[in-house]
């Protein structure tokens, strides 16, 4: 049996979602039909790619699993770094909790031409069945209480959704002595960073695709974190972009 520290997963990869569309082509929201959820560019899906090849064959990593904020950004980059790491199919979770602010969704609405754009996030069977996403898990329960409707987030604040929603992943029992993937927004990612490492060093948002390892160390925490005394430290730089640098073969 386990010591109760590492009823946990024990490593994990926070990243954000790569090179966005609207965010090179502006116009593109003008005849969007979901101007908020705007898809990868080619560059942003090759992005996605480096970045597992980085964990595979750089930090030699098995990842078990990936949870994914439900915007198509973050699905695409979870999938283009789920193929490079050898994942089969539903081995990505959709986790509303890992979702922006609604400011800057709102914002991104009001830029575009369409006010169609409920659902706001699209379900794993869509993502499967119309998008092509077949390693997206339908039968995955979210973690996470994040309801969305046409009124936008409820009132729960978005630090404190964001600190739950990544302690409910790390410390799920099906998620126990794991190595995981996380990809959300860069605000939600600084978010889900400082809940496991309260001291972390953050300033700024990261960059397309910068990841953070942490890694779960020993019994010596309080026990009000993710799982019983457990205590997370950063390995290496905040939002790092070296597999964006690498001269390695794969890369």
């Amino acid at each position: 049996m386990s010591e109760p520290w590492l009823r946990s997963a024990v490593r994990v990869f926070v990243a954000r979602h790569g090179e966005r569309v609207d965010h090179v082509n502006p116009s593109w929201k003008r005849t969007a039909n979901r101007p908020h959820d705007a898809p990868l560019t080619d560059n942003g899906v090759g992005m996605g790619a480096k970045l597992g090849r980085w964990i595979a064959e750089v930090r030699k990593q098995k990842i078990d699993k990936v949870y994914t904020s439900p915007l198509l950004r973050c699905v695409q980059t979870a999938n283009a770094a789920a193929a490079e790491l050898g994942l089969e199919e539903r081995t990505i979770c959709l986790e509303p909790g890992l979702i922006e602010e609604d400011y800057w969704l709102r914002r991104d609405v009001a830029a575009g031409s369409s006010s169609n754009v409920l659902p706001w996030a699209l379900d794993a069977n869509t993502f499967r069945e119309e998008v092509g996403v077949d390693r997206v898990n339908e039968h995955h329960d979210s973690l996470s209480s994040l309801s969305i409707d046409e009124e936008g987030y409820d009132a729960l604040d978005f630090a404190s959704r964001c600190s739950e929603t990544i302690k409910k992943i790390v410390s799920n029992p099906s998620n126990d002595g794991k190595a995981l993937l996380i990809v959300g927004h860069g605000n939600s990612v600084a978010e889900c960073i400082r809940a496991l490492v309260p001291d972390a060093p953050i300033a700024g948002m990261a960059d397309y695709t910068g990841v953070t390892e942490i890694e779960l160390c020993s019994g010596s925490g309080s026990g009000n974190d993710a799982s019983p005394a457990a205590m997370w430290r950063v390995v290496g730089k905040l939002h790092s972009l070296e597999h964006l640098k690498s001269k390695c073969a794969i890369c």
